[in-house]
């Protein structure tokens, strides 16, 4: 069954925004056949003719051409998407788009793989991973630079321990040392291990809790359960905003943190070969909403309101200016080699991963003539 929620289709039953980044899965193995239908057909764009009282003949317009995207969840790092559909960028490049907000990266991509949908927006360590696997999946369009996880701190703990403003990384991050820590996920694990390093302390000498929901995790830091938990804008905007703690650090302030390839939209590259049109025009139209959020702010934040309903427009601008979207949505190899050695670090991924262009990643299919 599928429900609509402010333009973006939603799997029933499944939590349409999600705060932080979570544990990405992919697939282990799919079937010769479902790989094979990843070049399954697009319906082709239709033309029709017809005839004027002088006689002439006339040809309408092209019809659009269908594609789904699957968002493996609803985050800002991924708003390009939303913010193309909003604003007519797919349509402007032939495109009728159906964006879909399923449960995570696993499900997404094992979705493209089995050619159910034409897209997927997931993290670049999805992407990686599935390469691992050997599903021939390749990332069309970059959304975003950055890790923007953010460790957020109770004001309790904050006060017994306090942070100048003029405090280093390291100094941040060890005043952390023996604080109650709410673990959503495994990567909630990874970046606390991290900053359990550049501190200068252990990871055991966390106290830590593991909860199911963002919700939950945020009632008992507001309950003094716990000190501090990993989130990403904008609901440590909101967070702030109630007055239960402030930001203590970003990732990307970390080491590799601001620097990485993060958010991505792959298409498989059989689909890519047999419909690079298709592929040219979504990712085109997603570029354009890179550079619209990057350009246009004030117009943009009442987009976002629009696709983050639960949150206010004051929240949404403050964590838009923290979100460094891709400019033309272009990425680099270099910014792929600090994912790749982040995600090592962290144990996401296996030593010796690497992520190649023309395998993992490709600029090729975003006209940036058309980006102006």
């Amino acid at each position: 069954m599928m429900l609509s929620l402010s333009g973006i289709s939603l799997k029933s039953g499944v939590e349409g925004l999600v705060f932080r980044r979570r544990a990405v899965g992919v697939i282990v193995s799919v079937c010769a056949v479902a790989l094979s239908a990843c070049g399954g057909s697009t319906p082709a764009a239709q033309s029709s003719s017809g005839t004027t009282a002088a006689g002439s003949t006339t040809t309408a317009p092209k019809a659009l051409v269908p594609a789904t995207i699957a968002l493996a969840v609803n985050v800002l790092d991924l708003a390009p998407v939303g913010v193309a559909q909003k604003e007519g960028f797919f349509k402007k490049e032939g495109i009728n788009a159906t964006v879909e907000v399923v449960q995570g990266s696993s499900v997404a991509d094992s979705a493209l793989a089995a050619g159910t949908v034409q897209f997927s927006g997931v993290s670049s360590t999805a992407a990686v991973l599935a390469d691992a696997k050997g599903l021939p999946l390749e990332s069309v369009v970059s959304c975003n630079i950055g890790n923007t996880i953010q460790i957020f701190v109770s004001k309790k703990w904050l006060a017994s321990h306090p942070v100048s403003a003029s405090a280093t990384t390291q100094e941040k991050l060890a005043s952390l040392k023996g604080a109650t820590v709410g673990e959503l996920s495994s990567s909630d694990v990874a970046v606390y291990k991290l900053a359990a390093k550049d501190g200068g302390y252990s990871y055991s000498q966390f106290h830590t809790i593991s909860f199911t929901g963002q919700a939950a995790a945020a009632a008992a830091l507001k309950n003094g359960l716990i000190d501090t938990f990993a989130a990403s804008p904008p609901a440590t905007a909101q967070l702030a905003a109630e007055g239960l703690g402030s930001v203590l650090i970003g990732v990307s302030s970390l080491p590799l943190g601001a620097s990485q390839e993060y958010d991505i939209v792959l298409a498989s590259r059989t689909y890519a070969q047999a419909h690079p049109d298709v592929v040219k025009g979504v990712a085109t139209a997603i570029a354009m909403a890179d550079n619209f959020l990057t350009d246009h702010p004030n117009q943009a934040v009442p987009v976002l309101v629009s696709l983050f309903p639960g949150f206010t427009a004051s929240e949404l601008k403050t964590s838009l200016a923290e979100t460094v979207f891709s400019k033309n949505g272009l990425v680099t190899q270099s910014n792929w080699n600090d994912a790749i050695q982040w995600n090592v670090e962290t144990g996401a991924i296996p030593s010796g991963s690497t992520a190649k262009e023309g395998v993992v990643w490709t600029n090729q299919y975003i006209d940036t003539a058309a980006l102006g």
